[in-house]
């Protein structure tokens, strides 16, 4: 590779360094903005389906997997 004179092939290592914590450091945010969407989307559509049973009258309680507790332990599915 051909280099100008006065160029410091140390500097260009730090470049690449710095570059490198940079790209780390942006995957870290961008993954914890993903995960905290998530968890806010889930959550909002437990409290959707806790209303919906409550509506329908299985006020016992909502499973996170889409589920009303009715009356004995019956489970009847959220939104049928």
């Amino acid at each position: 590779m051909l280099r100008a004179a006065g160029d410091d092939p140390l500097k260009s290592r730090r470049n690449r360094s710095e570059m490198k914590k940079l790209i780390a450091a942006a995957l870290i945010v961008c993954t914890t903005i993903a995960v905290v969407a998530v968890t806010i989307i889930r959550h909002v559509n437990h409290k959707q389906n806790v209303a919906w049973c409550y509506d329908h009258g299985y006020a016992n309680y909502a499973t996170k997997d889409g589920f009303c507790v009715g009356a004995r332990g019956k489970l009847i599915k959220v939104g049928l």
